[in-house]
């Protein structure tokens, strides 16, 4: 009986060590969040956001989620499949325009820190929004 016990004990073993032994690590960003004040401190709230993607960190950035951040100014995302090898970023930006004329005013902004392949879930801090005036001074609005 002792040597049954024994061989289902050290069989059990050898499962759990297996499991964990061909668990795959992780390897790439898989998700994350952020947040957006404007230039005067208040919350960059119900705008839209953007996650961006980048193979290198530093060219190539290109757009993989649209979001509208929330009454905060801070947002949350969750990249799958291929997604997840990329470095990434969050950039706010929002304009207003007449139809037929064009972008009149915009507002931008990039959240300061990116994460990188191997963080599971970072915080990409806040990011500031600032106005940029095209055809219109931003104390218009």
């Amino acid at each position: 009986m002792r040597r049954k016990i024994t061989t289902a004990l050290i069989s059990l073993a050898m499962v759990i060590l297996g499991t964990v032994a061909i668990a795959p690590p992780a390897n790439a960003s898989s998700g994350g969040s952020f947040c957006f004040v404007n230039a005067d401190g208040s919350a960059y709230a119900n705008l839209p956001a953007f996650v961006q993607l980048s193979p290198d960190n530093s060219t190539g950035w290109f757009n993989v989620m649209e979001m509208a951040t929330e009454a905060t100014g801070c947002g949350a995302f969750t990249l799958t499949g291929s997604y997840t090898g990329y470095f990434v970023r969050a950039v706010a930006y929002h304009d207003f325009h007449n139809p037929g004329e064009g972008a009149l005013i915009y507002w931008s902004g990039i959240a300061p820190l990116n994460g990188i392949p191997g963080d599971a879930a970072p915080h990409l801090g806040t990011g500031i929004v600032t106005c940029t005036p095209w055809a219109l001074p931003c104390e218009a609005f």
